[in-house]
């Protein structure tokens, strides 16, 4: 694992078999999204397929969704893309398999690289001619609106895509959705792309090869679009039972320990620096950085940019509203930083 403060985030690997994880697909990519969606860590997916390519190369262990149903447009400039938005070095990578993408990227782990590969398949998916209130129409239906409703945050005018994939008549089927803003194709800004990708996990009308193979693909393409801000991927199960949850992307990479006022005025910007310099100028209590609320159970259920946990005072973004709530229902003292208007007050 390499550390926080070096500027790379650690990576989590799963290692996973089809025949043992089938039956909690839901489970594991909700874990997988939200720890991704933290800021703290990388995640990366392996299946006993990815490793055994390594030994025994064979083709068709996971189904191919970067290649399937391309805008035509897109694949005849797609080597203008990869020179314009700088991802030449990942020119191959759309028809590797996730162990050589994690050999890639601890070789070279430039989180940048990879946001803007993301944005470039993105748009790969857009489609011509899309209505768009059908195209939302399809959204609402397909996500929960916490998160259909991250889509709005992507300008216009807006490049937008819907593709339903299946391995075969049977099933299972897999739906993906984009909407890139034309103005971040030009920047290039990877923050200008929204995906949803939602995969039916209900293999009983699938051969297990078939099954295998979609649910390989699936978790690849997460691999990848970890690296966009704006991704949600869950599948048929978790929605259906309730148990998606579309937590807050995180702005930047924090860290959960800082050993002065220095390091915390070196890693917040924005909304947060004027109050993080007023608290270094009164030199208050050093705060945790991407600190995480856990239930019982342990499991994260709210964030704030800034925490103090023997305090029990949270200071949130304004992406991290919603967690407002959630703190003061814990019994904390939970403000927005733009609200903070006389921060020695925070500690009386």
């Amino acid at each position: 694992m390499t550390r926080q403060r070096d500027g790379i985030r650690p990576v989590a690997v799963f290692t996973d078999g089809f025949h043992y994880h089938r039956d909690r697909v839901a489970e594991d990519i909700r874990q997988r999204t939200a720890i991704a969606r933290s800021g703290r860590f990388h995640v990366w997916s392996l299946t006993w397929g990815d490793v055994e390519n390594r030994f025994t190369p064979k083709s068709g262990r996971f189904t191919n969704f970067l290649t399937g149903e391309l805008n035509p447009g897109f694949a005849r400039s797609l080597g203008d893309f990869m020179d314009r938005f700088s991802v030449e070095k990942l020119r191959e990578a759309h028809a590797e398999d996730s162990f050589t993408w994690l050999v890639r990227f601890l070789a070279e782990p430039d989180r940048r690289l990879w946001s803007r590969w993301a944005l470039v398949r993105s748009a790969g998916h857009s489609q011509s001619k899309v209505d768009e209130a059908e195209w939302e129409a399809s959204l609402g239906a397909l996500l929960p609106l916490s998160g259909a409703d991250e889509a709005a945050v992507i300008g216009r005018p807006r490049l937008l895509g819907r593709h339903v994939f299946k391995a075969n008549d049977a099933g299972p089927p897999m739906t993906l959705m984009v909407a890139v803003a034309a103005p971040a194709l030009q920047a290039p800004d990877p923050e200008g792309a929204f995906v949803a990708c939602v995969l039916d996990d209900d293999f009983t009308g699938s051969t297990p090869a078939d099954a295998e193979r979609v649910w390989n693909g699936f978790l690849r393409l997460h691999n990848l679009f970890q690296f966009s801000r704006y991704a949600n991927f869950a599948t048929r199960r978790q929605i259906d039972t309730g148990g998606f949850f579309a937590a807050a992307p995180a702005a930047g990479p924090p860290v959960a320990e800082v050993s002065g006022w220095g390091e915390v005025l070196s890693l917040v910007d924005g909304e947060l620096r004027p109050l993080a310099e007023r608290l270094a100028e009164k030199d208050g209590p050093l705060p945790v950085l991407g600190f995480e609320l856990t239930d019982e159970a342990g499991a994260v259920i709210a964030e704030a940019e800034l925490g103090w946990s023997e305090l029990r005072i949270a200071v949130m973004r304004e992406d991290q509203r919603g967690f407002l709530t959630v703190f003061r229902a814990a019994a904390w003292r939970a403000f927005m930083a733009a609200e903070v208007t006389e921060p020695e007050k925070l500690f009386e």
